[in-house]
């Protein structure tokens, strides 16, 4: 079986401890290094060569074009985003434009999400829930265009930029109810359970084309 680096970045030494702890006691090999800050992974990314890299969102200074360094370093990687269990929709997409695929709650982090997740293939796009994500992006794709109305896209296309429920009702000229029966419709279509959720879904499918 083919070594996989792993790098982790976090300043929090009980994050750290855990993944580290993690990491440890899964079968296969695995090496493992650490960085804190931002430098220090930049530092450790060319000697490390990682095939993940688990982000701390809250490490101190991380921003788009740190993101992005570390991505051109070694843009074989796949850069894990650890997040808080809400966070803005615009940070989810500001990520994932930096070159972020991967995105876990850090309350949801445990040997079975991390083993059955970040370490299965074909890997696509580590979801904030382990089912949100079950086929590839391109049959995916299809299947979401087909099955969304122009309305609902347009209310994804909304939440992606931003907006309130109240927002999107007017300037969608229908009423905040309506706008809440779509979300339910599109979660159900999406096979998802929250705004954040289907965002990372939506944006997955559509690539690059927001922003």
């Amino acid at each position: 079986m083919a070594l996989l680096s792993v790098l982790v970045l976090t300043e929090d030494l009980a994050l750290a401890e855990l993944l580290v702890s993690i990491l440890s006691s899964m079968p296969g090999m695995l090496e493992l290094f650490q960085a804190a800050t931002i430098p220090e992974a930049i530092k450790q990314t060319p000697i490390s060569s990682p095939n993940y890299l688990f982000l701390d969102t809250n490490v101190p200074g991380l921003d788009a074009p740190s993101i992005m360094k570390l991505f051109l370093l070694c843009p074989s990687c796949r850069i894990i985003a650890m997040l808080p269990s809400a966070e803005p929709v615009s940070k989810l997409i500001d990520l994932f434009q930096s070159g972020v695929r991967g995105f876990l709650n850090r309350n949801d982090i445990t040997p079975d999400v991390i083993q059955s997740t970040c370490f299965s293939l074909p890997w696509n796009l580590i979801p904030l829930s382990t089912d949100v994500l079950t086929s590839s992006s391109s049959s995916l794709g299809a299947s979401l265009e087909a099955k969304l109305t122009t309305t609902e896209k347009a209310i994804l296309q909304a939440i992606c930029s931003g907006l309130t429920n109240e927002q999107i009702a007017r300037s969608l000229f229908i009423g905040r109810r309506t706008v809440e029966k779509h979300l339910t419709s599109i979660y159900g279509k999406l096979r998802v359970q929250s705004r954040t959720e289907a965002v990372v879904k939506w944006i997955h499918q559509q690539g690059m084309a927001i922003g």
